[in-house]
């Protein structure tokens, strides 16, 4: 997902997060810094996998910053109201059923 990010957004690093914020209505939605810099220092697993995956084409993007990417996804702080209640009722109205 982080790589496909990469691909299509500009500013990839906040794309995701400003997606959630409009979805729940909630803009205080932010990335919980301490937790992705704990992320990323253990992401050692995520790394051998990202360049796996790219040895065989998987990824578009170089691995350290998909990974980077990802380990920020990870870190988003949100609360049980704003992907319970808020998310899933704009999804449901959106048409999707999975």
């Amino acid at each position: 997902m982080a790589d496909v990010w990469w691909c299509w957004v500009l500013q990839f690093k906040m794309a995701l997060v400003e997606f959630l914020r409009r979805l729940s209505g909630n803009p205080a939605l932010q990335y919980d810094d301490a937790v992705a810099r704990s992320e990323l220092a253990t992401a050692s697993r995520n790394r051998a996998m990202g360049h796996f995956m790219h040895s065989f084409g998987n990824l578009k993007n170089p691995v350290d910053a998909v990974i980077e990417a990802y380990c920020r996804h990870c870190a988003i702080r949100m609360n049980c109201v704003d992907l319970a209640s808020r998310c899933w009722t704009r999804v449901r109205r959106s048409g999707c059923r999975r």
